[in-house]
């Protein structure tokens, strides 16, 4: 390595001065020149071999924070800061140094003025190293700063990748456990269901003969039948009854109005304006609502039967063949079934004449279910669902496919345009835990089955809040049998 010139310089000036010559130390490796915190308020020049700063942490560990060759200086920010030294320095190799007290450095400019400007321009030359490594750490700690984002951000993916593998593996733990005991639980739902829909046929002839045999009254069957056959009547229409019923019977207290409003319009004005009394009025309408709730009570223990039947074919994991279904009635058993939950919310019913589909029932009707309840915890009470059915071609490429379109909308909160996509994917759900807790399989589950069919499912806004699902099935004659 070749000696700096001002250095020699330097070397040159020592040497012809005695005075100066006796200031010159020699350190062997590990000889301790200065320690942290001391305040030996002195200069040293590095005239041969190497000196290390070092500093301690927290931790006790001591750590090498630069290394000095010949030329440089220690102990500058001591002489300027007039502070305590701030690192230690010890020799990493035979070393000698040039030790000038401060006072004397400064006597320097009168005395040896030479010597003086030559260590100047070593401090000046110290200080521009140390701030060009000082930057140089700083552009090193950012490019690791940012390495280490990076890996961070990666490690973060994984983690979730890792959580989200996990809950698969639990969810298909779940649905392995599930599948086990599935057959055990369908023969114990299947018992009660069978005496349930045995002992609703024989209630059947009881209560027709209670109010149909029983009284010279022949009239009443035709309530009886309207009452099995009666479709849901919307919450509008309902008001709508009973405010008529006001005007024609004054006084009626409101809970027999509101039974009295499920009666169909032009049967319950028949009923209004013949009833000789109230006993002739309630007679007629506990006629009319043991033919509705027995109507219900088959309707439910027909699905609980059918739902046990898919439970043992997902057992066996085959497939049921579909059929020809109208999705009016599949509508209005599944609002009929749902009432309890739907009780405080306005529901507009609005279907029209559509041919039927080809698709399993069961499945569909676990939809219609499952968009109701989103409904129905979106808008809480008060609130609106409207619901129509009506024939619909297709869109895209199935734009001259006919087919049935069914809408359920609402006027909740709505969704999101950046997750109307991201809802339909399996395991997202928008709910929370407590009583609206989701699993995020529901609607994940619908568009497979839809799309299994041929068909279609969206959400959109519905004008002027709220969100509208669309449910497009082909009709029967233009649908494709689903994939065994």
């Amino acid at each position: 390595m070749v000696p700096n010139p001002e250095l020699l310089q330097i070397l040159k000036v020592i040497e012809s001065e005695p005075s100066l010559g006796s200031r010159v130390q020699t350190l062997s490796p590990g000889d301790v020149l200065l320690n942290e915190s001391d305040s030996r308020q002195r200069l040293w020049l590095i005239l041969d071999g190497t000196l290390r700063l070092i500093k301690t942490n927290n931790a006790g560990e001591r750590l090498r924070l630069d290394e000095l060759g010949p030329g440089e200086i220690v102990g500058i920010l001591s002489y300027y800061t007039q502070e305590k030294s701030f690192f230690g320095v010890e020799a990493s190799s035979v070393s000698r140094v040039f030790s000038v007290s401060w006072e004397a450095f400064d006597r320097l400019k009168d005395e040896q003025p030479t010597l003086y400007k030559l260590m100047e321009r070593r401090i000046r030359e110290s200080f521009t190293r140390r701030y060009r490594r000082l930057v140089h750490l700083h552009l090193e700690m950012d490019r690791l700063n940012e390495a280490l984002r990076h890996e961070r951000s990666e490690l973060q993916t994984t983690v979730q990748e890792l959580e989200r593998t996990r809950e698969r593996l639990v969810h298909r733990e779940k649905l392995a456990v599930l599948g086990s005991v599935l057959p055990g639980i369908a023969h114990e739902l299947n018992n009660p269901t069978a005496s349930l829909s045995r002992n609703a046929d024989y209630l059947e002839t009881i209560l027709k003969a209670t109010f149909v045999s029983d009284t010279s009254d022949r009239a009443i069957e035709r309530y009886w039948e309207a009452g099995a056959e009666a479709p849901l009547v919307e919450t509008r229409r309902q008001r709508e009854q009973m405010d008529r019923i006001e005007k024609t019977r004054p006084g009626t207290p409101r809970p027999l109005q509101r039974r009295l409003a499920a009666i169909p319009e032009a049967l319950l004005a028949e009923l209004l304006a013949q009833a000789p009394d109230d006993k002739a009025l309630v007679q007629r309408l506990h006629s009319f609502e043991a033919g509705r709730f027995l109507h219900t009570l088959r309707s439910s223990a027909h699905r609980i039967s059918r739902l046990v039947h898919s439970l043992k074919r997902y057992a066996r994991s085959t497939n049921d063949a579909t059929e020809a279904v109208d999705l009016s009635v599949g509508l209005r058993d599944t609002l009929l079934i749902l009432s309890s939950r739907l009780r405080e919310i306005e529901i507009r019913y609005t279907p029209e004449p559509a041919p039927p589909v080809r698709a399993n029932e069961d499945e569909l009707n676990q939809i219609w279910t499952n968009l109701l309840t989103n409904a129905a915890d979106a808008v809480g009470e008060g609130g609106n669902i409207t619901v129509t059915l009506n024939p619909a071609p297709g869109t895209g490429q199935k734009s001259e496919q006919a087919g049935v379109l069914v809408e359920i909308a609402d006027d909740g909160p709505g969704v999101p345009v950046e997750l109307r996509q991201k809802i339909f994917e399996p395991n997202y759900t928008t709910k929370g835990r407590g009583g609206n807790f989701g699993l995020g399989l529901g609607l994940g589950i619908a568009r497979t089955i839809i799309e299994r069919y041929g068909g279609t499912i969206a959400v959109d806004a519905n004008e002027p809040c709220g969100a509208r699902f669309r449910v497009w099935i082909p009709c029967e004659d233009s649908a494709v049998d689903p994939p065994a």
